[in-house]
């Protein structure tokens, strides 16, 4: 939220205009440009055409009738498509947004408005955490959170690598968007991953002697990895398997013991 207030003195008054750049409209990241909006004092721009836009009017004196202060709200938003899109990956301290104002003050002495020298200044927005923008309504098992619970298992019972393991846990995906569509999707798993174990594909959970392994049709997905699937009429359904291991053969059971968790989640991209 901006607040714009003009300053006066016993004999002059001072106005001030302000407005969007006329040269350098609202800028984003250029995955996103296509999809983004802003939506300025109630009315909606597509960002591109978002340059000299006239904002607001304030004065030192109530000139003319225009508000001694105004607020003005801007608010910089995305239209996701009913198709599967692309995932946006988005780093802490990555620019996400750039909003170039322009200011012209006006002096007002007996009556008479001069325009003085405009005043240009950026304000800049950076990602205050790593996050990942989807760009799509489509959704995964209608957007629930699916928890994969191994129950008990015995140290004895765990391997180091996925295929010679006795554990594991399937879980079935329903895959859904609003438009028909039939197309070849990749479902992306976003996930950390952990060093020191059989398989680079390996999860980190919060034992670290302990990780997860997801396969789809019996392949290793790596974390922040992908697997193929397909849309038909805008459905389709499919079947992951979690399978934990530990880090070495070595690993002693005492070292195994005790409730650990993992996290992992996965996104629908247009293949």
């Amino acid at each position: 939220m901006i607040t714009c207030a003009a300053d006066f003195t016993s004999d002059s008054t001072q106005n001030d205009d302000l407005q969007t750049s006329p040269t350098t409209p609202m800028t984003t990241i250029s995955p996103l440009v296509s999809m983004s909006k802003a939506t300025i004092s109630g009315t909606d721009y597509n960002l591109p055409n978002t340059g000299a836009l006239h904002l607001l009017r304030v004065s030192g004196q109530n000139y003319n009738g225009y508000p001694l202060s105004q607020t003005l709200p801007i608010q910089f938003w995305l239209q996701l498509s009913d198709t599967p899109g692309e995932t946006v990956p988005i780093k802490q301290g990555d620019l996400i947004l750039t909003l170039a104002l322009r200011q012209t003050p006006y002096n007002v002495q007996n009556g008479k408005e001069v325009s003085q020298a405009p005043i240009n200044y950026t304000w800049k927005f950076y990602a205050a955490n790593d996050a990942y923008i989807i760009t799509s309504t489509c959704t995964i098992n209608n957007n629930q959170q699916i928890n994969v619970a191994f129950g008990d298992i015995y140290a004895d019972k765990l391997t180091t690598g996925s295929a010679s393991s006795v554990t594991s846990v399937s879980q079935s995906l329903e895959y859904y968007c609003n438009s028909p569509v039939t197309q070849d999707i990749d479902i992306q798993m976003i996930a950390t991953p952990v060093a020191g174990f059989s398989s680079k594909n390996t999860i980190s959970t919060s034992n670290a002697n302990i990780g997860v392994i997801m396969l789809h049709n019996g392949v290793e997905v790596p974390p922040n990895g992908s697997f193929h699937a397909k849309l038909v009429s805008g459905q389709g359904t499919d079947t992951v398997t979690f399978v934990p291991v530990k880090k070495s053969s070595s690993t002693s059971y005492s070292d195994l013991e005790g409730e650990f968790q993992a996290s992992a989640i996965l996104v629908m991209n247009a293949a």
